[in-house]
């Protein structure tokens, strides 16, 4: 499936239950910290910043050129949020005031198919109970990606807090040894390699690849052949 030049596409999230949440002011202090923080790290890729639209749900509007940035978008949200979410992804067509500065837009003055898009697949992700969505803004289907973004999910929702913690730590310094690992929380290099090999992470982060690689597909890119990427896999 290839998109057309000119789609954008619109990541929409809406916390799960926020209502009902007791600590409800916090968590709304802790998410607009979040979004200043997306808005700075990804203000060259977006055309309209993250911002809140209706009650606790927020957007933002990225050029399709930068699709694999959803995926990092879903994974600091799901890191640092601290709450549930359902997280939609909307690949269309906008529509802007005329007049109105690419510049400066913001997503509650725009419209369009990818808006109307991003917005139905939060509810197909409150139907299906699942936390991530793509659709695009026609009846075609992102199949691959929302299936391998569930398995992965299924994966990483299933480690325990130690596994989740060193994970962390590689993922934050990609270049760090395994005994460097061990030596900062106490435990072995043995018991780190058995951690991570129990958790599946090097399956993950191959899964990851592919992901990518999908994703740029999807919106007529070209990714590079994920099979000779290096394998991720640690020794």
């Amino acid at each position: 499936m290839s998109r057309k030049a000119g789609d954008v596409y619109v990541v929409t999230v809406d916390i799960k239950g926020s209502r009902k949440l007791a600590n409800r002011d916090k968590v709304q202090s802790r998410t607009k910290q979040l979004l200043h923080r997306l808005n700075s790290l990804y203000s060259e890729v977006l055309l309209a910043p993250f911002e809140f639209t209706l009650g606790d749900e927020f957007q933002g509007v990225f050029k399709t050129q930068s699709i694999e940035v959803a995926w990092d978008i879903f994974k600091l949200l799901k890191k640092r949020l601290g709450v549930p979410f359902y997280y939609g992804v909307g690949v269309g067509g906008i529509n802007t005031p005329r007049g109105l500065s690419h510049l400066r837009m913001r997503p509650t003055e725009m419209d369009g198919k990818a808006f109307h898009a991003s917005r139905h697949a939060v509810l197909t992700a409150k139907t299906m109970r699942v936390e991530f969505v793509i659709e695009p803004e026609s009846h075609e289907s992102f199949v691959e990606v929302n299936t391998l973004v569930e398995l992965m999910l299924y994966v990483a929702n299933n480690w325990t807090p130690m596994q989740r913690r060193v994970i962390s730590i590689l993922e934050a310094s990609p270049d760090m040894k395994y005994t460097m690992v061990a030596k900062h929380l106490g435990v072995t290099k043995q018991a780190i390699s058995n951690i991570l090999s129990r958790s599946g992470w090097a399956e993950f982060r191959d899964a990851e690849i592919l992901l990518r690689a999908l994703l740029v597909r999807s919106v007529g890119g070209q990714p590079r052949d994920v099979y000779s990427v290096r394998s991720t896999r640690w020794g």
